[in-house]
């Protein structure tokens, strides 16, 4: 899941060369107030994801990253909902199964594999197949993260006019 934000007032120098001046004054500072509502609605995106999710926000902040879009004047927020996998999350092992957070995988178990632990769960009554175990986060980190971008064009405007 992406959301952009993009801005340009290089029109302005179009209309009389006396504003080319302004236009750039006003452009660089509508860069610094994209910065700083990209950096606002990242942060504010992974302090909720972490909070809802209950998970910690080193797992988090490998979700968000903020990428460059070629110009200064767009940004791109990008929000991976891949499954996280349970090992991620700290489990513990009990008699029933693994309890990773509020997570609980009844009939898993830890096993060290050459990665580091990993959580699986015996698809029958065999030793073989496992299944790894993962944590569906897409249902709801999509609804968050839509809530987040609805502030974009308030916090821009308000960046905007602190840095005027």
């Amino acid at each position: 899941m992406t959301s952009s934000i993009q801005f340009d007032f290089t029109a302005l120098a179009k209309v009389d060369p006396m504003l080319e001046r302004l236009a750039t004054d006003i452009n660089k500072t509508g860069k610094q107030a994209l910065n700083a509502t990209t950096r606002i609605l990242k942060a504010e995106l992974k302090r909720g994801l972490a909070g809802e999710l209950n998970m910690p926000m080193a797992v988090i902040r490998r979700r968000v990253p903020l990428k460059n879009r070629g110009s200064a004047t767009e940004k791109k927020i990008w929000l991976g909902l891949n499954p996280v996998a349970v090992s991620r999350l700290n489990p513990k092992q009990h008699r029933k199964g693994v309890k990773a957070r509020r997570y609980v995988f009844e009939g898993a178990f830890i096993a060290p594999t050459k990665g580091g632990l990993q959580v699986f769960r015996r698809v029958g009554r065999k030793r073989l197949p496992i299944l790894k175990q993962f944590v569906a986060i897409e249902d709801q980190s999509v609804p968050r993260a839509k809530e987040v971008i609805k502030k974009a064009g308030f916090i821009f405007n308000q960046e905007f006019e602190k840095r005027l």
